[in-house]
């Protein structure tokens, strides 16, 4: 079904699929489509004034029928609440943007310039093994407090204009399973100033399920002189096996301020500053870093906290890193990665009912790539006597 609408009362998609083919589609800027959990609109709409009217996602599915080549997509320039019913009730139900034609393997894009808000999850779900589009958040005024979950190669991208802070909304998570996201906010609405701190991203979550890659740089039209702008997290998670390829391309810097935990791989050109803990896992896991550098950027209030636990198996025997990841944390530097300590605290976590034995050593970092003057570093816990 395609509408041509001039009603303001709005559409409740409870079941099927509605194509919205022009600007009014939908009612104009004063409707609210309401798609439910059965229900699916269909974005067909090049238009630069967008789609018109407001959109409640109350566990339905929002796609575009315009391949990902047709620039920015579709353009959804009103409110797009997610978890809200027709009646504007808060139901907390998850919304699913769909960004990919498994039929044609084409990808879908799909642009909201207006206000993103509700508490429901966000799947942006692409399909997994070709072409998947982007869900591009452009609005300055998102209050968005939910979790957004990137998958199938889908591209989460906020984009918000110069001066405006953060486009993904207060407080929301990032959960990344085989997904990319990228965040382009320069923070700045003057003279383009290095070292600047965009502060409005420091309540936000990552955590990664599968492979993941984040993006940071300048926003489009942004001031270029950017190099080394920091943009903080709260907590970042890596679950065991998987990898987090942390990118820039102005030269920007991720700072998490709470905890960085998990055992999986810390890759690509930006670095990272964390002013918080770094305990890699619940269990022992090893966390491995091959990015450009990693520091503990907050003296004596930023902390390493392995976990040991003797039950699990020994440490050191002398001639290898036995149990690293079993009965030990671990940092594994991985092709001369840098790491700066700069004062942290090194704090201790034991755990299993073993106790430990004299002569236990455990290599809580590791580095076997030797720099020019320096041998190869391996840093142990202070010998058992």
């Amino acid at each position: 079904m395609s509408t041509n609408s001039t009603s303001y009362s709005g559409i409740d998609i409870q079941a099927g699929g509605v194509r919205a083919d022009n600007s009014i589609a939908l009612g104009g800027s004063l409707s609210t489509t309401t798609v439910e959990s059965a229900g699916t609109l269909y974005l067909n709409s090049v238009s630069s004034a967008g789609i018109q009217g407001n959109v409640n996602l109350n566990g339905g599915v929002v796609s575009s029928v315009l391949a990902s080549s047709q620039g920015t997509g579709s353009i959804l320039p009103g409110a797009v609440n997610i978890g809200v019913s027709s009646s504007g009730a808060s139901t907390g139900n998850s919304g699913e943007f769909l960004l990919s034609d498994s039929f044609a393997n084409i990808g879908r894009n799909i642009t909201l310039s207006g206000a993103l808000g509700g508490t429901g999850a966000i799947n942006v779900v692409g399909n997994g093994y070709g072409q998947s589009g982007t869900l591009l958040l452009s609005g300055n005024s998102n209050t968005y407090n939910g979790t957004f979950c990137v998958s199938g190669g889908a591209t989460l991208q906020s984009q918000a204009a110069q001066g405006f802070g953060n486009t993904l909304g207060n407080s929301s998570s990032i959960t990344l399973n085989n997904g990319f996201v990228i965040i382009n906010d320069n923070g700045s609405s003057g003279t383009g100033v290095a070292n600047t701190i965009i502060s409005s991203y420091s309540s936000n979550n990552v955590v990664v399920n599968g492979p993941g890659t984040l993006t940071l740089g300048n926003a489009t039209g942004a001031n270029s002189n950017t190099t080394g702008n920091i943009l903080p997290f709260n907590n970042v998670t890596l679950n065991n096996g998987t990898t987090l390829t942390l990118n820039t391309t102005s030269g920007y810097v991720m700072r998490i301020g709470g905890t960085f935990s998990g055992g999986g791989t810390l890759a690509g050109n930006a670095a990272v500053n964390l002013t918080g803990t770094l305990a890699p896992g619940d269990a022992p896991a090893v966390l491995n870093i091959t990015n450009t550098g990693f520091s503990f950027a907050g003296g004596t209030n930023s902390a390493y906290a392995p976990e040991i636990n003797p039950s699990l198996g020994a440490g050191w025997t002398g001639s290898s890193t036995t149990n690293a990841g079993v009965s030990y944390d671990q940092i594994n530097m991985v092709a001369g990665a840098g790491l700066a300590i700069n004062g942290a605290t090194l704090n201790i976590r034991m755990s299993g009912a073993s106790s430990l034995v004299a002569g236990d050593e455990f290599f809580l970092v590791n580095e076997t790539i030797a720099r020019p003057g320096l041998s190869a570093r391996r840093w142990i816990s202070p010998r058992i006597p």
